[in-house]
């Protein structure tokens, strides 16, 4: 599957939507401004290599954040090294507690 890299006017903080696209972040305002990172990030649950362009490789234990969901169940994330990609939704654990409990673990 092939997704294009989201431009700038997709990635500046303040943004309006476009149908396709529903930002990761939800102001409660509905104004989808970004403002609170840490609350989506996630743990990668499985490894996935990147088969085309645009497409990111994550591997089991990264910490990600999710930039955008596309309908289709591919995540725009970034990883905590500032290489950002479309990587399958299912790969990545999404219920967070695994984030929480590693952060609670390493004090």
């Amino acid at each position: 599957m092939s997704f294009q890299v989201p431009t700038d006017k997709f990635l500046c903080k303040h943004r309006k939507w476009e149908k396709r696209w529903r930002p990761c972040f939800d102001s409660s305002d509905g104004s989808n401004i970004v403002d609170s990172p840490k609350e989506d990030q996630y743990l990668v649950g499985l490894s996935f290599t990147a088969q085309s362009q645009g497409e990111l490789t994550i591997e089991k234990g990264d910490e990600v954040t999710c930039l955008f969901k596309n309908e289709s169940g591919w995540w725009f994330l970034e990883k905590n090294n500032g290489d950002v990609g479309w990587a399958p939704a299912s790969y990545v654990d999404i219920s967070r507690l695994a984030l929480l409990y590693q952060s609670f673990s390493l004090r």
